[in-house]
């Protein structure tokens, strides 16, 4: 399979009748026809749930269930699940959204991937722009047998929210400070919520397409 696709935080809430959960795409509608023909999958995590008028207009509701996600994808039940799904479909790519890349660092703390993995994409995403690579997959990356993509915006307004929430820069919003990671800008202006304008605009799969070829040459 050529994407395995993590999604991010709150893919299966409905803000009343503001907005509705995310289909079966999960928010990657960049990747509508790769999903349609197989060559993606989207890994499922997110905790579903129907958010009155009240709920919705609430932060500290918001907030309650996004510790709640994030709780869950640091999980053994959600990495075991993780685990099947890769060995299952053996992707090349690795594309993670938000606290999808969260969830995939957490897996990486007690397990391996599999050798059909050649690239790992972040987009946007929530973890810290220091965060620590477990060390047998920096030497995957010293090898040229991985590549880190990590695709960013300074302009994220929820990854600045998070900011003051986890009082660090995330990934997402100003690079990696890792030289075994390949940080690419890529500018965020097609939504409203700029946070999801990345993962539906077409550019991103030529941008990622482009770039894991040049690092993998």
């Amino acid at each position: 399979m050529k994407y395995l696709l993590i999604h991010g935080y709150g893919v299966g809430l409905q803000y009343s009748f503001l907005k509705q959960a995310e289909g079966d795409n999960a928010g990657f509608g960049a990747f509508d026809e790769f999903i349609s023909s197989g060559e993606a999958r989207v890994f499922r995590w997110d905790i579903p749930r129907r958010l009155n008028l009240m709920e919705t207009i609430n932060p500290l509701v918001n907030l309650g269930h996004y510790h709640k996600e994030l709780d869950k994808a640091q999980s053994k039940e959600t990495h075991q699940a993780l685990q099947q799904v890769l060995d299952e479909t053996e992707p090349e790519t690795i594309i993670c959204h938000s606290a999808g890349s969260f969830l995939l660092y957490s897996y990486l703390q007690e397990y391996t991937l599999p050798s059909s993995v050649t690239n790992i994409v972040f987009i946007q995403s929530n973890i810290a722009r220091d965060f620590p690579i477990p060390e047998y997959l920096v030497a995957k990356l010293n090898q040229k047998q991985i590549t880190m993509l990590n695709i960013y915006c300074y302009w994220d307004q929820a990854l600045w929210s998070l900011f003051l929430l986890h009082q660090y820069i995330s990934l997402g919003l100003w690079g990696s400070k890792n030289h075994l990671i390949h940080n690419i800008f890529f500018p965020l202006y097609k939504r409203f919520n700029l946070h999801t304008s990345s993962i539906n605009d077409k550019r991103i799969l030529r941008v990622i397409e482009r770039y894991t070829r040049v690092y993998n040459s």
